[in-house]
């Protein structure tokens, strides 16, 4: 991967954010922030995570990842709003949401990911959508709020692209 990306790895899940917990051949840009009121990031192998990515709430990543710059993980109930007689500030967190985004998944740039919800595997998210609920796996969404737009493949190519992945582990 590289020395510098060995540095930026080292840097931000040893020093900056430690309970990040990653696999091999994690690839990440500067600008990135891993937290949130409660932290919790879990990644695969081979997962690249481009330049200023946000994980604002609990997220589990698969291997074979691939996200674009300026991607957006967040809770959909972080402030309450819904407290009659408290205004928002003094309301209080709602309950935390999870991201779960399996394995062989490519997310756009500018994209926004409204937990709790997942992307199936497979799954391409086109750049500037905004995830609300869960995607299907091997679709394509695009979009505000994002929703399938087509497949990546025909039924039986899914079954061939699973036979041959199963090959390479």
């Amino acid at each position: 991967m590289g020395i510098l990306n060995d540095l930026r790895v080292f840097w931000y899940f040893r020093i900056r954010h430690p309970w990040v917990k990653f696999g091999k051949q994690v690839h990440v840009q500067l600008g990135c922030y891993f937290g949130g009121a409660e932290p919790e990031v879990m990644m695969g192998d081979r997962v690249g995570i481009g330049f200023d990515c946000f994980f604002l709430c609990k997220c589990t990543i698969g291997s074979d990842v691939l996200m674009a710059s300026n991607i957006h993980f967040v809770n959909r109930n972080d402030h309450r709003y819904d407290v009659v007689g408290k205004s928002v500030w003094s309301s209080g967190r709602g309950p935390a949401g999870r991201v779960t985004v399996e394995d062989d998944v490519w997310i756009g740039q500018s994209v926004t990911i409204l937990a709790p919800l997942t992307i199936g595997r497979g799954a391409v998210i086109a750049a500037g959508s905004v995830v609300v609920k869960d995607v299907p796996p091997y679709s394509i969404v695009a979009g505000v709020p994002a929703r399938v737009i087509k497949m990546r493949f025909r039924p039986e190519q899914i079954a061939e692209h699973e036979r041959l992945l199963a090959r390479e582990t």
